[in-house]
């Protein structure tokens, strides 16, 4: 398997809930969570966030340097914590099913909206 599939799979495991808990009583989704960002009290989640876009953009660097396609291709400038939530809004806005979807997954929507606002030619 190669780092690309390697990096993917592991981002995947890391946005699963620790147990994928089969219960009647549905979680946070990520309405809640992106409310919750954009609240007085939201640095914790806007922390989260960045961190997990850190996360993304070390995984570009290791794929570029191996040669490899890059998840996205942000330009070259830091993405502040603000517009990563921005990034993520814009994911809802386009497929509102994303809203619905549980929280835990934050980190997988990140990659897939980061891809969508920075596609690599």
């Amino acid at each position: 398997m190669g780092i690309g599939k390697c990096l993917a799979f592991v981002l995947v495991l890391c946005s699963l809930p620790s147990a994928v808990i089969a219960e009647d009583k549905p979680g946070p989704t990520m309405a809640d969570f992106m409310s919750a960002a954009k609240s007085k009290d939201g640095d914790r989640f806007v922390g989260l966030v960045v961190g997990a876009g850190r996360g993304l953009e070390a995984a570009n660097t290791v794929l570029e340097m191996n040669g490899q396609p890059k998840l996205y291709c942000q330009p070259d400038i830091p993405i502040t914590g603000d517009q990563y939530l921005r990034i993520l809004e814009q994911r809802i806005e386009r497929v509102p099913a994303t809203a619905v979807e549980p929280s835990t997954l934050f980190a997988m929507f990140l990659a897939v909206a980061l891809r969508d606002a920075f596609p690599c030619k």
